[in-house]
């Protein structure tokens, strides 16, 4: 029984593919994935692991990964980054493909469902920033690429007991 699984064990694991390919074009946050997790314990540990490819460019401006993770629509400082993989338009001129890639903690707190949100948006908000994706896979066609399997990055949580 998880009940009495030692403190660090893992309890499940949810895995979430990225099948789409998402464009922030937008100086607004939006919401590109989501991410549901019911947790065993309210005083579990939920590690979170995030990978996907993007492309970004700078023939528009500077350019960066600008996102943040929510929790049952509550904004705040869960996690998020304004300066992840930046790009300077006068360094590089063309398109870079920097995989997007973070990991951080949460206390569960909860039994109930959680559900996570991955919003993104032009760098910094700016109107004279570039647009950047998620979920692309560099491959022949992109978005009608069979080579893949739809898979274009992971969401993983893991629970951890306490």
């Amino acid at each position: 029984p998880y009940e009495k699984a030692s403190p660090g064990s893992i309890i499940q694991v949810s895995i979430s593919k990225i099948t789409t390919k998402v464009n922030f074009t937008s100086v607004n946050f939006t919401t590109a994935y989501t991410h549901t997790f019911k947790p065993k314990f309210s005083s579990s540990i939920l590690l979170h692991q995030f990978w996907a490819k993007t492309i970004m460019n700078t023939t528009a401006g500077p350019n960066g990964q600008d996102f943040k993770i929510n929790r049952n629509g509550v904004t705040g400082n869960l996690f998020e980054s304004s300066w992840q993989n930046y790009l300077n338009n006068s360094d590089y001129t063309a398109d870079y493909y920097p995989p997007c890639d973070f990991q951080f903690p949460d206390d569960a707190l909860t039994t109930e469902p959680i559900t996570y949100t991955f919003d993104g948006r032009k760098y910094g908000g700016a109107n004279s920033s570039a647009d950047w994706h998620i979920g692309n896979t560099t491959f022949g066609n992109d978005n009608n690429d069979t080579t893949v399997s739809g898979c274009r990055g992971h969401w993983t949580i893991m629970e951890i007991k306490q």
